[in-house]
């Protein structure tokens, strides 16, 4: 790969219904002289179109449960510079 390519992996359009594609995508790779001069919305399906390969989803779910829990844990009150609290 050099800077003209780029990869992209998406799931299959039909992951709800299809239990392998929690595991396999779609890869593929789209080539473009120069990628400063291409348009918002410009990539076609047929340069999306590319074979289903293994792709296993990682499993984020510990992760996100412990940010969860540091975004609803109570705040400490934190002292400014100025004297006040926060």
């Amino acid at each position: 790969m050099n800077h003209q390519d780029l990869r992209v992996l998406m799931a299959p359009p039909d992951d709800w219904k299809d239990r392998k594609a929690h595991v396999e995508g779609h890869v593929a790779v789209v080539r473009r002289a120069d990628w400063t001069v291409v348009g918002a919305k410009s990539l076609t399906g047929r340069d999306l179109a590319g074979p289903r390969v293994p792709a296993p989803r990682q499993d984020h779910r510990e992760a996100a449960r412990q940010e969860v829990a540091r975004l609803v844990s109570p705040r400490t009150r934190r002292h400014h510079s100025n004297g006040t609290h926060t």
